[in-house]
């Protein structure tokens, strides 16, 4: 049985912030305790302290109060920037989806019928069978909610299919259709030679960015649920191979370098989204008004503050690091 913590007043998390080396020279204790009540909680702004190293005491080193008000201000706009991002390239493959399905022989419904019928499948199915179910009783009205309710579910067509389910839900369908997608294609290789070209280029440039999805998924959740993503001293995360090859392949940065930033989840999910949405986005202006709007926040909000990390080398190494990757996306599609 887990012990339970005693409950802590403002008064008191500001003690017990000063017991474990945070200091308030920049910022004093009455204005933190007025932060602390009006813009953040306790529990949450803690979490930015692990970003810091320990003296042998166990004491926080060089870690004033203004450090942490200005890490939760950063994280804030990267969770706005990350969540637009992430929520863009849903649209984009569920536009690409239909876009290569308009090009195929299939009808919409089979295609929905097989994947139901798989293990991913009937996870899905049930899914939308409970969404149908609070739609008809009145318990959760969704701008979806006409369609659930007046659709025959067991005959659901792609174009609405893709309407009521959710990202993880897209990507096991995405998986499930471009493999069906490439087999056919595949068979039907001698019937229409520009037509196989065609879509076996767009099961490649799926294939290009199967696996980063799921870290597309990671950075959308942690975004829309208001966790704490500048976590960046985590370095359990494993090392995207695609990712890797990219920034090495472009002198983004030295090979331990590279091995030593990816190996953190954050950073891992947020250069791998930023791989998808130049794979999967077929605009070249969108893509470069993504990019300096990026540009400007880390030149910008980010760096305003930059006097408070300047004893902080993984810190300037980090942002130095993600700014080159920006630049190098910002420079492609500047003209």
């Amino acid at each position: 049985m887990s012990i339970r913590k005693p409950k802590l007043t403002i008064k008191k998390q500001i003690e017990y912030l000063k017991t474990k080396g945070v200091k308030f020279e920049i910022v004093d204790e009455m204005k933190a305790g007025v932060f602390l009540i009006q813009n953040t909680y306790f529990f949450k702004l803690k979490t930015y302290c692990e970003n810091y190293q320990k003296d042998v005491t166990g004491k926080y080193v060089d870690l004033d109060f203004a450090y942490l008000v200005d890490l939760s201000t950063i994280d804030m706009h990267l969770r706005r920037f990350a969540l637009r991002l992430t929520l863009d390239i849903e649209h984009m493959l569920k536009t690409k989806l239909l876009a290569d399905f308009n090009q195929s022989d299939f009808d919409g419904y089979n295609e929905i019928a097989l994947f139901l019928d798989t293990q991913d499948g009937s996870k899905v199915k049930k899914f939308i069978e409970q969404q149908a179910k609070d739609a008809k009783d009145n318990k959760n009205y969704s701008p979806n909610s006409p369609m659930l309710l007046e659709q025959d579910l067991s005959d659901l067509p792609i174009w609405r299919f893709v309407e009521v389910i959710q990202f993880g839900h897209l990507i096991s369908f995405c998986n499930h259709f471009y493999q069906l997608l490439y087999k056919t294609n595949e068979n039907n290789r001698i019937k229409d030679k520009s037509k196989f070209i065609e879509i076996d280029r767009a099961c490649q440039n799926y294939e290009s960015i199967k696996h980063s999805l799921f870290n597309v998924k990671c950075l959308r959740n942690a975004s829309a649920h208001n966790n704490c993503i500048l976590q960046l001293r985590e370095d359990n995360a494993s090392i995207k191979k695609t990712t890797y090859q990219f920034l090495f392949q472009n002198s983004l940065s030295t090979k331990a370098q590279i091995n030593t930033f990816l190996r953190n989840h954050t950073i891992s999910d947020f250069i791998t989204s930023l791989l998808v949405i130049n794979a999967v986005c077929s605009s070249d202006a969108i893509k470069y008004y993504c990019f300096a709007e990026l540009k400007e926040l880390f030149e910008g909000r980010i760096s305003r503050n930059c006097k408070y990390y300047k004893n902080n080398g993984f810190f300037v190494e980090i942002y130095e690091f993600m700014l080159k990757v920006i630049n190098f996306f910002y420079k492609k599609y500047k003209n």
